[in-house]
């Protein structure tokens, strides 16, 4: 029975240490000191008639969390000139309240009015919210979308997209090898496998050396080894999308009427696709890297009729990189068949005598996509 007792005495005594009651002016006090604002009371308030359980190892009361306590006792709390009043009449003053902005952000500012349920009007025209709220609801809202008034973080990326005909390094045999020599070595070779032979390769990110890299890129492509399509700089910022296409725009046939009376005619509709090489990319800054999500949809052209055939490459991916890095993705093989006539010079040029003194002949060309993708 004893340590029955002796258990309960505990328990009381750890209870009492955790939980205490306190009056309002106490409270009011710990709120005011940690959020270094001034609170007062009515006058027609009685501080010492409430009284609220209080936790005593946590003294750290946010306005938010003062008022909510307060609520619980059918009190409010009003703001008036830098002054915080508590009240225990209902603050029902909805003035016009304004904000006006340094940045335009509608959107992350309609995010956070759903919160208070709050109907606003954004104006474009001079970057100001209106809405309708009380003086304590205006302050928290301001403070509230001034962490989202800032310049967003942006990231510019510089793709570099660079074919390789494969025949060519086939044809060209000890040539090659020549060309290639005063590279043949440490991080060079590797920049020369990631362009030519991907999968000798066992990283794709190039660190801290993106000068070496696109130098070893402007050589092949003087050497004719590689050739350079297209380098443009993309800006993105911040949790946003970039958009970059390399393509072709070609006609189809969808559908075909042909009418018969006294004079035959056909009619035929077309609708355009774009074949190529297409790019999707996004930023989200991190602590200490930048997640870039990536997608790439690579489409080629198979024939050339009015119901073209086409062959489709997607890549959808996410990487973790820093400002500096370059992301090489290679082994993008591609296959083109090139027409072309072949015959005895000049003749097989001349109309009608061309298809005497020469042949149409078509060539299967492989070659492998590269794009280097470096954040600067």
């Amino acid at each position: 029975m004893k340590k029955i007792f002796l258990i309960l005495v505990c328990l009381s005594s750890f209870s009492y240490a955790v939980n205490t009651y306190i009056n309002l002016l106490d409270l009011m006090f710990l709120t005011s000191k940690y959020n270094n604002v001034r609170i007062i009371a009515d006058s027609e308030i009685d501080v010492s008639s409430y009284h609220f359980v209080f936790n005593g190892d946590n003294d750290k009361l946010s306005l938010d969390e003062f008022k909510k306590i307060l609520s619980s006792k059918n009190l409010y709390i009003d703001f008036v000139d830098d002054l915080y009043i508590v009240t225990d009449k209902e603050q029902l003053k909805r003035d016009l309240k304004q904000i006006k902005f340094n940045n335009f952000i509608p959107d992350d500012v309609s995010k956070i009015l759903t919160l208070y349920d709050i109907n606003s009007t954004f104006s474009t025209h001079n970057n100001t919210l209106y809405f309708r709220s009380d003086d304590f609801t205006y302050r928290q809202i301001k403070q509230s979308i001034k962490d989202y008034d800032v310049l967003p973080k942006s990231a510019t990326f510089k793709l570099v997209i660079t074919e390789t005909n494969l025949n060519d390094l086939y044809n060209r045999g000890t040539d090659l090898t020549s060309i290639l020599k005063p590279l043949n070595h440490g991080d060079l070779k590797l920049y020369v496998n990631l362009l030519t032979a991907p999968y000798m390769s066992n990283s794709n990110i190039i660190k801290n050396n993106s000068s070496a890299y696109f130098g070893v890129l402007n050589f092949l492509d003087e050497n004719g080894i590689t050739k350079i399509i297209s380098s443009p700089f993309l800006t993105a910022y911040n949790d946003s999308d970039v958009f970059f296409s390399s393509v072709k725009t070609i006609p189809y046939l969808t559908s075909q009427s042909e009418v018969t009376n006294a004079q035959s005619s056909t009619t035929s509709s077309y609708q355009y696709k774009d074949v190529g090489l297409k790019i999707n990319l996004k930023p989200i800054f991190l602590k200490d890297f930048i997640k870039v999500d990536l997608s790439l949809v690579l489409e080629d052209l198979l024939n050339d009729t009015n119901t073209p055939v086409t062959s489709k490459k997607e890549l959808k991916s996410s990487y973790f990189l820093k400002k500096g890095d370059v992301l090489v993705l290679s082994g993008i093989n591609k296959t083109t068949s090139n027409k072309y006539r072949n015959g005895i010079p000049i003749l097989k040029d001349i109309w009608l005598l061309k298809y005497l003194f020469s042949v149409e002949q078509e060539k299967d060309v492989k070659s492998v996509l590269t794009v280097s993708i470096e954040i600067i």
